[in-house]
């Protein structure tokens, strides 16, 4: 009787710890017309950094058709997983830089155009990299289109056109700087 009664009140635990989680992940909305304001889920907010500080784990920021400063987000600072998606083909002109984030990291569905640095870096992170289009970078340094650095990541149905680099590389994959730990990556249909 003891045994059933702790295993009804741990289950009981764990159904309502999956439904906090899930009544906590939001969608944030980025716009070029938006503003930013304290509450990106009831209004448009105008940046992704708004929007990132705003974040909780699980949550989605979806930014609309438009063009977007970069942005680095660190997940021992803020959300250890955000999905990023753009629902309208918002363009990115400055580089993105993922940090500490953990599983259910995504990017999805942007364009980054005519950047002068990596356009992607995960650094000792899980991420999906989805349907990006990655057109017309150069660098004059050896900074490829997509860095991975101590990640596990998926780099799944991206597009790369006219992008350049000293080293020639498209998709840079290495260990950690900081923890020396391997990559795991799975490119496929690119």
């Amino acid at each position: 009787m003891k045994i059933q009664k702790q295993t009804t009140i741990l289950g009981l635990l764990c159904i309502s710890s999956v439904l906090s989680l899930r009544a906590h992940s939001a969608t944030l909305m980025v716009s070029e017309t938006g503003v930013d304001n304290p509450d990106c889920s009831a209004a448009p907010c105008r940046t992704i950094s708004q929007a990132i500080m705003q974040a909780g784990i699980g949550d989605t920021i979806l930014v609309a058709g438009g063009t977007y400063e970069g942005f680095s987000i660190d997940g021992h600072v803020s959300s250890s997983s955000v999905w990023f998606k753009s629902d309208e083909g918002a363009v990115l002109t400055t580089s993105v830089a993922l940090v500490n984030m953990g599983p259910g990291t995504g990017f999805e569905g942007f364009t980054f155009e005519g950047g002068s640095a990596s356009y992607l870096t995960a650094a000792d992170s899980s991420a999906e990299i989805l349907r990006n289009r990655f057109l017309d970078g150069v660098t004059n340094s050896a900074a490829p289109t997509i860095q991975v650095l101590g990640s596990s990541v998926a780099i799944v149905n991206n597009l790369f056109k006219g992008n350049s680099s000293p080293l020639g590389s498209t998709i840079f994959i290495s260990e950690s700087p900081t923890n020396q730990g391997g990559s795991n990556a799975a490119i496929i249909n690119n």
